[in-house]
């Protein structure tokens, strides 16, 4: 997995998001991250080598509720997040979330 960047100039190609600290990553696979940050919600699904937005939780998102405060899975299809001030999101598939 990419753990930094070290080159604002030029970040390369990834969509790894460019954010402060206070990240959550969650890991429900060996191959497929989940990584939070204050604004965004992304995904890897080839071990970190590449990012993108999930799909579903933009509107959450454009609230600006300022990150999640929880981040978990049970298995590689159940996993959860929580929004400050907004709810809960939720999958059961590993793929499409939805507001609980």
């Amino acid at each position: 997995m990419r753990a930094e960047v070290t080159n604002l100039a030029s970040p390369g190609h990834s969509g790894l998001p460019l954010q402060d600290t206070n990240e959550v990553l969650a890991a429900p696979t060996s191959g497929r991250f989940f990584l939070e940050t204050a604004n965004t919600f992304s995904e890897s699904t080839d071990g970190g080598q590449h990012w993108s937005a999930v799909v579903g939780v933009g509107s959450v998102l454009a609230a600006g509720v300022g990150g999640f405060v929880a981040l978990d899975f049970v298995d590689p299809d159940h996993g959860w997040a929580l929004f400050p001030g907004e709810g809960v999101i939720a999958t059961v598939d590993g793929l499409h979330w939805k507001p609980l």
